[in-house]
């Protein structure tokens, strides 16, 4: 008899999840970088965006008061813009800070940037650089300039990154303090809070402008290692990146005022007019949320979008939204994405002669990586080449910690050297995924038995499609590979779900295939087999010489595809286009742009997994009921009616009433915008996008 490979599956680690973490114990706020000005809109530096600091930093303050129950808040360094070798406008910039935080209803630490105290000794900078007559002016205006604070056991250290190396008398005093520190609180937690980044990209990196110096480098490294340290926290380079060094979470913040531009050059394509070369790309603009929990921490970034907040204004009530769920928290994710651009892309940066001049410095565009804990991602497609560099599979390990499970996809069994290391990391990969062309399905069956044994991960089996398939009918020519059963396939499918040794089979959803029964019909048909289902949904259109470029038709189908999963126990889903495709064959829009910034979509998932799974229960029906304005996908789960509606063009007029009736729903309603998240008692006339209703 067959076993029943759904429930005997041999798995390697799996990814993190709440119960691992365990309870939230409270949440705290971070900021980085606000380089507050002397005047409201007076700036010392010849750049434009910098005059907006200062009603930026008002706007994060009063975005941060709106956030419930926080315990405290952190400022990363560069408080202010002006360098205190200009002590007149430092000190009246320093008060500008101190006069906006005065609205800030949470208790603030703050520590030193080499805007605040001058910057680390080296010897091509023009900069001026730390002095022990810097650091009486900072601690006249802002406190001690290194120091720690407890949170229910919790160590949070902030530290000088300046004074390291720096040979100033200070730097001894903190040096023998923080070794002190950690050993008087030795097997406790640590959270440590600095400017510069201890490194940028790796351990062993040259120096330059965005990191710390040897010595000091390694001293703080042992020192972190030795002590267990949890988490670093930095600033300094004004983006996002996350490292994992040792077992330590390494996190470093975008501004609140302004975005390194050298840093653009992460992107394939070139900044957008207004943005100042990069240095006003507003959609990177943030803050964190950090959400300390009993064996873990979640960082949730706040995109502010450059906001401003003027003086002398109110604070408006936010309407309320759904809360965005990171991998770690999203309990039920069954759509991922097919990462087909290179998302751990190590770039050198050229030396611009603004920060760097004498060599170039990797950078890694870790924008991606923001983006999936944004919509809380966890299944993520990758082809061979992400797992053959070490340094990649260590990210993938460390990328496992925070939710993420990892397909590998093979055209036929994988070479020995993929196998070899498939054996040799089994915690990394949570499925593989074989194409095979169906003529050779008799010498796979002989083959695949040892692999499974070997690898101990998930098999699926994808069917390579022939050359008359080609989707234009055979009118033209089109240099097109296709791949996935299709769902009238039966006889096949059922003769793949009849190898002990494969787990499940993958379908393909072509771009003029509808997506719920599609969906919803490889659940059940492999439910019957006892077997599991992958849908690889295409986004791109039948021509390869086309361009879908429809952001809101992009943001339906996948919010389609997302209903259809969320109650099929067995089902996952892959979306084939993650950033956009703007060159090459089958150009489409993805959920983010070559700037990697979001789009439409983008939103539209981060909001719909707040919503459908910000409870545990599970669905237990679906249908899908279309006209000539919108598609509407209902769902039930418990005594809850949801309403996924889907117009098929933005400013589509929409009667609520009607809505709710067909529903077959009384009583109260929740409309939630799935663009912006939030949550309103109706919806508007109009609609431009996706929306649910719940009743």
């Amino acid at each position: 008899m067959k076993t029943n490979k759904t429930k005997n599956k041999t798995m390697g680690k799996m990814s993190a999840t709440l119960n691992e973490i365990g309870s939230k114990l409270f949440s705290y706020a971070l900021i980085a970088d606000t380089h507050i000005n002397h005047g409201e809109k007076e700036t010392n530096s010849v750049y434009p965006v910098n005059a907006l600091h200062n009603g930026r930093l008002r706007h994060v303050i009063r975005d941060i008061n709106n956030r419930p129950n926080l315990k405290f808040v952190i400022h990363l360094g560069d408080i202010v813009h002006p360098v205190p070798a200009i002590p007149n406008l430092f000190s009246e910039a320093a008060k500008r800070f101190n006069e906006i935080i005065k609205e800030l209803k949470y208790d603030i630490h703050v520590l030193p940037g080499n805007h605040d105290v001058g910057d680390k000794y080296s010897d091509w900078t023009p900069a001026i650089c730390i002095s022990e007559g810097y650091l009486e002016l900072y601690r006249e205006k802002f406190g001690p300039d290194f120091f720690a604070f407890d949170q229910m056991g919790i160590h949070f250290i902030m530290l000088n990154a300046p004074l390291i190396n720096s040979g100033l008398e200070s730097e001894k005093m903190q040096r023998d303090w923080l070794e002190n520190y950690f050993e008087s609180k030795k097997g406790e937690r640590f959270i440590v809070n600095i400017h510069y980044p201890i490194f940028l990209t790796e351990r062993n990196e040259g120096s330059h402008y965005d990191n710390i110096d040897e010595p000091g480098r390694t001293w703080l490294l042992d020192l972190f290692q030795k002590y267990n340290v949890e988490v670093l926290f930095a600033g300094h380079v004004h983006n996002f990146w996350y490292q994992r060094f040792a077992n330590i979470d390494c996190y470093y913040l975008p501004s609140t005022a302004m975005i390194r531009q050298d840093y653009s050059e992460m992107a394939r394509t070139p900044p957008e007019v207004d943005m100042e070369g990069g240095r006003n790309d507003q959609p990177k603009h943030g803050y964190f949320l950090i959400h300390i929990y009993e064996r873990g921490h979640i960082c949730e970034v706040v995109r502010t979008y450059g906001e401003l907040a003027e003086p002398g204004t109110t604070a408006s009530s936010p309407s309320p939204k759904i809360s965005p769920l990171h991998p770690i928290e999203n309990w039920r994710a069954p759509v991922g994405f097919d990462m087909r651009q290179d998302w751990m892309d190590l770039i050198q940066v050229p030396p611009s002669g603004g920060t760097d001049e004498f060599n170039r410095k990797l950078a890694r565009n870790d924008y991606p990586l923001l983006a999936l804990w944004e919509m809380g991602i966890r299944r993520i497609r990758i082809p061979k080449l992400d797992i053959m560099e070490p340094r990649r599979r260590e990210r993938l390990s460390a990328l496992r910690d925070h939710g993420h499970e990892f397909v590998l996809y093979s055209f036929g069994i994988p070479e020995t050297e993929i196998l070899n290391i498939l054996i040799k990391n089994k915690n990394i990969v949570s499925a593989l995924e074989i194409t095979f062309a169906w003529s050779d399905l008799k010498e796979l069956i002989r083959q695949i038995k040892s692999l499974r044994e070997e690898i101990g991960i998930p098999i699926y089996l994808s069917k390579l499609r022939g050359k008359e398939e080609h989707e234009d009918g055979g009118v033209k020519f089109v240099h097109a590979i296709n791949h996935g059963f299709v769902i009238n396939e039966v006889e096949q499918i059922s003769e793949v779900a009849a190898i002990d040794s494969v787990d499940g089979v993958v379908f393909r959803v072509g771009c003029e295939d509808p997506i719920w029964e599609n969906v919803v019909a490889a659940g059940e048909l492999c439910t019957h087999l006892n077997i599991s289902s992958s849908l690889i949904v295409r986004m791109s259109a039948l021509s390869p010489a086309d361009y879908r470029q429809d952001d809101l038709w992009t943001a339906n189908r996948i919010s389609e595809a997302i209903a259809a999963a969320v109650f099929q126990a067995n089902t996952h889903v892959i979306i084939d286009t993650f950033a956009d495709f703007d060159r090459g064959y089958f150009r489409r829009n993805g959920v983010i742009d070559r700037l990697y910034n979001p789009r439409l979509g983008f939103h539209v998932v981060r909001h719909l997994y707040g919503a459908l799974n910000n409870k545990s229960n599970k669905f237990v029906s679906g249908k899908v009921v279309a006209d000539n304005k919108t598609r509407t996908v209902f769902l039930q789960r418990e005594n809850e009616n949801i309403m996924l509606v889907l117009p098929h063009q933005p400013n589509t007029n929409y009667n609520f009433i009607d809505g709710v009736e067909k529903n077959g729903s009384s009583g109260t309603c929740s409309y939630i915008d799935l663009q912006t998240g939030e949550i309103k008692v109706k919806p508007p006339i109009k609609i431009d996008g996706p929306f649910l209703l719940i009743s």
